[in-house]
């Protein structure tokens, strides 16, 4: 009898045991795959990188400029950032409204930006046509602060060929950098300027009421690269009192078209304004190794470091 209730007991013991084990299941949100984690979102760049769309491309792959200097504020170059169409946009004069958009405001703020629409006859002149060349968008430096971020268009050709009736995007790299940091190739140059014979090409030009004697070293062609670590213009003052000047290692870009010339200011009494005047110097003593003379335009290009200075003298036949 006790043999019978004993193995009445533990059939119900493995009953039990049997009846109620079940598998335990983690809930991960995801009954169909319960060991896999759920696919991370993705999220598209709004400021991906895309230099050219449907005939429309920037000049550059990224724009760098300075900010402006703060201790002569009333020189500097335009900052422009610049697409060029090709042939594709062909008769086409009309766009949309621009939609720009910024990556960071704190370094390139909209309102510091000016969008100008380039035709075909601002390129050429009267000849040309009011077909789009190309569209340029103008930065005020002075509401530039330092850093990177990137400059979003938007816009839609509205005639020419129907092929680019399309919503066009370009977004490209601008860079900011503190006035004088952008490195560029430079030379170091000296001159020697002599003036000696400026009293007799005042009276030559009937300059009588001289207000001012200034000589200058300028970027010929504009073509320097404005807030670089060279000078692209260089002004110093002169007197009637002085024949000779010396500039010991001016910083200057190598390579690069310069022009030196004396700016003379006088008053005019017929016309009763100031009036400017520039007066040409000639290259008396250099080394043609050191310095390349552009006669015609009386520029020149300095190539290397020079160890003599460069004789200057006011020319004649000014």
């Amino acid at each position: 009898m006790k043999k019978i209730f004993l193995g009445i007991l533990i059939g119900i013991s493995i009953f039990f045991t049997i009846g109620c084990s079940k598998e335990k299941v983690i809930d991960n949100g995801n009954p169909s795959e319960p060991n896999n984690p759920s696919e991370p979102e993705i999220i598209e760049d709004e400021f991906k990188i895309k230099l050219e769309d449907n005939g429309l491309k920037a000049l550059e792959n990224e724009y760098v400029f300075s900010t402006l200097d703060d201790q002569n504020s009333d020189f500097f170059y335009d900052a422009i950032i610049a697409f060029e169409v090709n042939n594709d946009w062909k008769n086409c004069t009309s766009i949309s409204e621009p939609i720009i958009e910024i990556e960071d405001e704190a370094i390139l703020p909209k309102e510091a930006i000016t969008f100008n629409l380039i035709t075909n006859s601002d390129i050429v002149g009267s000849s040309g046509s009011n077909e789009i060349a190309r569209l340029d968008f103008k930065i005020n430096r002075s509401l530039l602060k330092v850093g990177e971020t990137k400059f979003k268009f938007t816009t839609k050709p509205q005639n020419g060929s129907s092929t680019i009736y399309k919503e066009t995007t370009l977004c490209v790299k601008v860079i900011i950098k503190e006035y004088g940091s952008i490195v560029v190739d430079s030379c170091k140059a000296s001159f020697k300027l002599d003036i000696e014979n400026i009293e007799e090409l005042l009276e030559k030009n009937v300059i009588n009421n001289l207000k001012s004697i200034e000589f200058a070293i300028n970027d010929y062609k504009n073509e320097g690269i404005y807030g670089s670590n060279v000078i692209l213009r260089f002004v110093d003052n002169l007197s009637l009192d002085k024949s000779q000047y010396e500039y010991d290692d001016l910083i200057l870009a190598a390579n690069l078209n310069y022009k030196a010339y004396v700016f003379i200011t006088y008053y005019d009494e017929i016309s009763m304004r100031d009036k400017y005047i520039n007066l040409n110097v000639e290259f008396i003593n250099y080394d043609n190794s050191t310095i390349k003379l552009d006669n015609e335009n009386s520029s020149f290009m300095i190539l290397k470091d020079s160890k003599e200075k460069i004789d200057l003298k006011l020319a004649q036949n000014n």
